[in-house]
């Protein structure tokens, strides 16, 4: 997410951004994950923050309802197929938001 608040931060001060498809971003280390927790909740924690930051309470009171359906949908799917992965991922989403 940091690069996406880069960018939206560019765009609200009047710079042109420009999207280049072979442009990478290296990083270095694990600074934005310790390894151990799952990728989704990577997601939903820059989502929040990026909310927090850029946006009224309202929206972000949205924001946070929106995650916490998709949390339950995917929890329930992950139930009906037996899928570990998506019962403790969604579940720990859910807390999160």
């Amino acid at each position: 997410m940091e690069e996406v608040d880069l960018l939206y931060r560019a765009k609200k001060l009047g710079l042109n951004t420009f999207f280049y498809p072979k442009s990478q971003i290296i990083h270095l280390g694990s600074a934005s994950s310790n390894g151990k927790t799952f990728p989704i909740l990577q997601v939903y924690k820059g989502f929040l923050f990026f909310y927090k930051k850029h946006y009224s309470k309202f929206e972000l009171f949205i924001l946070r309802l929106i995650l916490k359906l998709k949390a339950i949908i995917a929890y329930l799917i992950g139930k009906i197929k037996g899928n570990r992965y998506l019962i403790e991922t969604y579940e720990e989403a859910f807390k999160l938001v």
